[in-house]
């Protein structure tokens, strides 16, 4: 399709913003209320996969994130890259989670976060990642940390309880 980019363990670059993307895979660790074996049982029992699969979802978490940081890591030395926007499908930080009371009583919270994610921040020494956008979540988050902006604005799924109607859109403007 023209003009379209599987963001996919891809860079793309357009005016000045490099836009990196990976799924950065849930690492089954962010709250330790819930154990890994505990939380690789609850996936295996719920989706009816094996321990090899769970175990593939935590190496390919790990492979996401070092994906990302060593995109970030070469983009701080382009000059004509003076932004980054990151895309994930899984959420890159726990706290835009942890007060949900849908999810912080579970161990579906450690299937939503990438506990790996933050250390790209270790790498972005020009501060260019302006901006991460994230799924998974069915909830809307808009929030700021550092000099990030962070946001998942999901419409829902059909027939759950998440569905979001009416829907607004957000519109996200980067400088």
């Amino acid at each position: 399709i023209p003009n379209v980019v599987n963001m996919h363990n891809n860079v793309t670059t357009l005016e000045g913003v490099a836009f990196v993307g990976t799924n950065g895979w849930y690492s089954m660790d962010y709250d330790q209320q819930f154990s890994t074996e505990e939380c690789m049982l609850g996936i295996e029992k719920n989706y009816d996969i094996s321990r090899d699969v769970t175990t593939e979802i935590q190496a390919r978490a790990w492979s996401d994130a070092q994906y990302m940081e060593r995109s970030i890591s070469k983009l701080q030395k382009m000059p004509d890259v003076k932004h980054i926007v990151c895309v994930t499908h899984f959420l890159p930080m726990g706290r835009f989670i942890k007060d949900d009371p849908d999810m912080n009583q579970h161990y579906r919270i450690n299937t939503s976060v990438n506990n790996h994610m933050p250390l790209v921040f270790q790498v972005d020494t020009e501060q260019k990642i302006k901006t991460w956008c994230f799924g998974h979540y069915h909830n809307k988050v808009v929030d700021q940390v550092a000099y990030t902006n962070f946001f998942s604005n999901p419409r829902g799924r059909t027939g759950s309880k998440w569905l979001q109607d009416p829907y607004n859109p957000l519109r996200v403007e980067i400088d």
